[in-house]
């Protein structure tokens, strides 16, 4: 009999709410395009279904160890889990583990020798350190394609690059995977309320940005009487500047925290980018004229949601639309729910891009590698071919089929969730919360490569979710997250170097007339010749 969970409130992951809130580009092809970087091959085969075990064989049997973060383990005897097997013929040992828990675990189970069959890869230094320690199985691309192409032609027709991350010293050890959400995941949001308050429209410009900003500064948008709001705020760790203002430094063209090919077509990075000084001459000058929190610079995650929620701050330069979005309709909610809850009349707004003053617009977006982690098999499958062909096979039908690729995330229809008039989903009570759809196994643990374009549209209000997508507008990593060799000996200092620039060159305390030497100082401290390395695996990876 099936257990049911305790009600209980959950810390949820960046990772587990990107996989778990599945969306994606509804457009979709029956061929998939050709990718430079996948492994040659033949015209894959149309795949067999295998949607009924109709075969009084063995069941096929395969441990699964996954690093899956939403809800309590799903347990052996969950609903999802037995119909999976009973409807494949197959038998699945599953064993999960969440966060950093998961590696360590994993490390000692390849340590014991205990190597699972099927398991997950979550950075593509692991897929490099298990292939080259000899616990992954090789596997021949043809067999992937043969297997599992629905699968496949979806990877392919959203990244040509995904075959890089399987691939290690010229063989192929796992199944490539997309997380399709990250290319249109990143937008500016503004509180609209306060705009129409103050008779003002959602900014277009970096001019009409200006105004704003001078306004909910100095004309008590929140109407309490006091001057006690910012439009801008934000919070920046030691060793990351993907926090600090991205709709900001867009309008000038610039990312500073991504590689990118500059107008000679080398490989460039955007914190020592010219445009980067521009963006940061007029953000001291906003900063000087008391347009922006001061408290920006010591502000902790939390802090500043604190302040966002509270009405204190009126703009964010960079948020993924389902986080600052209604969870009614797309999964997160983090940054639109508590400002609701807080004031019903608060209208929170997401919004495309503004323009700079040379034209320049765009929100740095997210690789499509980033999250969602590699399928590896265990070395001892090598001799089993069988069982990775089975595995590909049953991972076709569920990542496919609606009815499957449904039933690993929410459940059934009229025994999990109701539907609403605008086609999104309400779960009904006992399925309400992640643990308790961890007991029926319908908390995606099963899913390895979730299809967003077949996902979707079954239980999401489309046209809200294509207008999200719409808004989001920014260039990616050229790099793609690809490790350098370099990273290891000076990613961390160099993180440290623009980190604290950044502040300085922001508040004044350090002018900007030492721009040139904050640039000699990065590419002194191991910027070269982490340039270098990148040009050169750039050019060796990605351009074929």
């Amino acid at each position: 009999m099936m257990k049911k969970a305790t009600k209980s409130a959950l810390a949820l992951t960046l990772a587990a709410l990107m996989l778990a809130g599945c969306n994606g580009n509804t457009n979709s092809s029956s061929t998939a395009p050709s990718a430079s970087n996948a492994p040659s091959r033949s015209t894959a085969s149309s795949g067999s279904s295998t949607s009924s075990a109709a075969s009084d064989a063995a069941p096929v049997e395969w441990s699964f160890f996954s690093d899956y973060a939403v809800g309590k383990d799903s347990p052996d005897d969950s609903y999802v889990k037995q119909q999976i097997e009973s409807n494949f013929n197959v038998k699945i040992k599953f064993e999960t583990y969440t966060g950093d828990d998961y590696a360590q675990a994993l490390n000692l189970k390849v340590a014991s020798g205990d190597i699972p069959d099927v398991f997950l890869c979550t950075t593509y230094q692991i897929t490099q350190k298990y292939a080259r320690q000899g616990v992954l199985a090789k596997v021949d691309p043809q067999v992937i394609y043969d297997n599992a192409p629905k699968m496949m032609e979806y990877v392919e027709q959203k990244d040509k690059d995904a075959w890089i991350f399987t691939q290690v010293d010229g063989q192929n050890y796992g199944v490539p995977v997309v997380w399709p959400l990250g290319d249109h995941s990143r937008v500016n949001v503004i509180r609209e309320d306060w705009l129409e308050k103050l008779g003002m429209s959602i900014p277009t410009n970096i001019d009409e940005f200006y105004e704003v900003l001078k306004a909910f500064r100095n004309n008590d948008p929140d109407g309490d009487g006091q001057k006690n709001t910012y439009g801008m705020g934000g919070y920046l760790p030691e060793t990351t500047t993907e926090n600090i203002w991205p709709g900001i430094f867009g309008m000038f063209g610039s990312h500073p925290n991504i590689y990118y090919l500059d107008e000679n077509g080398k490989v460039a990075y955007g914190a020592i980018d010219p445009r980067t000084k521009e963006a940061l001459e007029t953000l001291n000058k906003w900063y000087q004229e008391d347009l922006i929190d001061p408290e920006f610079k010591v502000d902790t995650a939390d802090s500043w949601l604190q302040k966002w929620v509270s009405g204190k701050q009126g703009y964010i330069a960079s948020s993924y639309w389902w986080t600052s979005g209604p969870a009614a309709k797309y999964f997160s909610g983090k940054w639109y729910d508590p400002v609701i809850d807080a004031n019903p009349n608060a209208k929170v707004t997401n919004f495309a891009p503004m323009t700079g003053p040379h034209g320049d617009s765009g929100v740095t977006q997210l690789v499509m590698e980033l999250v969602i982690p590699t399928v590896g098999f265990g070395k001892q499958l090598e001799s089993k071919p069988e069982v990775i062909a089975r595995w590909l096979q049953v991972q076709d039908v569920l990542q496919s089929d609606p009815y499957w690729h449904v039933l690993m995330y929410d459940g059934e229809e009229g025994k999990t969730f109701t539907r609403n008039a605008d086609n999104s989903i309400t779960y009904m009570d006992n399925f309400d919360t992640f643990d308790e759809r961890s007991w029926y196994g319908s908390n995606g643990a099963f899913s390895v490569c979730p299809n967003y374009d077949v996902y979707d549209p079954q239980v999401k209000d489309m046209t809200y979710v294509n207008a999200q997508r719409a808004l989001a507008q920014g260039p990616m990593d050229i790099m793609k997250s690809y490790p350098l060799e370099a990273d290891s000996q000076y990613k961390t200092n160099l993180q440290t170097i623009v980190s604290k620039a950044m502040v300085d060159f922001v508040t004044g305390t350090r002018p900007l007339s030492e721009w040139d030497n904050y640039v000699n100082e990065w590419l002194q401290s191991g910027g070269q010749a982490t340039l270098d390395e990148a040009q050169k695996v750039y050019e060796s990876v990605f351009v074929k």
